[in-house]
Formats: C-alpha cells, sequence, structure tokens
C-alpha cells in the first residue's frame, strides 16, 4: 500500500468509525448541556439490552436538581438508589476524590462532593465511609456508560 493511499484511507477509516456509520453502533439521545453549549453522547454499543434500559431510566433522573444537595439525598432517591455497590475513590492514591456508584459491570454513577467538611480527604488505610461522605454537598455528577474512563462518562452536574 502506498503512503499516499494510507492517508485518504486512514482518515476515511477513522471518521467513519467515529461518526458511528459502523452497524450496531447504537447511541443514545443526546443529553445538551448548558453550561459547556455542547452535546454529549454514551456510546451503548457493547451494552446489553438491560443496561441500555438502566442507562435511559437513568438519564430521566434530573440530576441537576441535586446540585448543592447532600450525597445522600441523591442516593437514597428513587431510581439511583437500585445501584448494586458503591466505592469511595481515591484518585491520586489516599486522596478522596469521589463517590462511584455501580449498576451493572458496564453503567455507573460518580458522585463529586463540592468542599470535604465532614470527611478526611486524605487517609492512608481508605477508611472512609459514606454515612459522613453522605453529608457532603454534590458539585459535579457524571453518569458513565460502557467503562469507566474519562470518554465514556457524560456530565450532568457541573
Amino acid at each position: 500500500m502506498s503512503i499516499t493511499r494510507a492517508f485518504i484511507i486512514l482518515p476515511i477509516l477513522f471518521l467513519t468509525i467515529y461518526c458511528g456509520f459502523i452497524n450496531g453502533n447504537e447511541k443514545l439521545p443526546s443529553f445538551e448541556l448548558q453550561s459547556q453549549k455542547s452535546i454529549q453522547t454514551i456510546d451503548t454499543s457493547g451494552l446489553s439490552s438491560k443496561e441500555k434500559n438502566l442507562l435511559k431510566k437513568l438519564l430521566k433522573v434530573n440530576m441537576k436538581a441535586f446540585k448543592g444537595k447532600t450525597v445522600i439525598s441523591f442516593i437514597t432517591s428513587p431510581i439511583i438508589k437500585e445501584y448494586r455497590e458503591h466505592v469511595l475513590m481515591d484518585e491520586p492514591p489516599g486522596h478522596l476524590s469521589h463517590l462511584l456508584l455501580v449498576y451493572s459491570n458496564k453503567v455507573e454513577i460518580k458522585v463529586y462532593a463540592d468542599k470535604l467538611q465532614y470527611t478526611k480527604s486524605f487517609s492512608k488505610t481508605l477508611d472512609w465511609n459514606l454515612s459522613t461522605y453522605g453529608k457532603e454537598k454534590i458539585r459535579q455528577i457524571e453518569l458513565c456508560g460502557n467503562g469507566y474512563s474519562k470518554e465514556r462518562c457524560m456530565q450532568i452536574v457541573e
């Protein structure tokens, strides 16, 4: 294959994949973020129908209404409280970053607190608990589908 042909074919292939023209690359309806003036979508091609329905159900929740409210009020609300496990994440190691609500292997919600007033931000033993983190005020919420990376998450509350 000549280099000229590679420079023509590779960008076309990349754009085809990126734009979702390959069969089976179904995306959820876009959710517009007013603060960023952009449209974000979550790629659902690797999700089961049960996980797709779960994402659609979670998208119907007005998560923006929880900005500034306590974490516990959010995680005990209808639909949101159906998570299967929660993890207090440390990023970088030892520094509390956010609460991860796990609904399935590929559907998660990240809940970030505004300022940690009740919970210690650093712990060598990672001994944080949900009851104290639940008192914190929400700064940001991200809905993640098809993996945990930033590219696969949609900021709902910013």
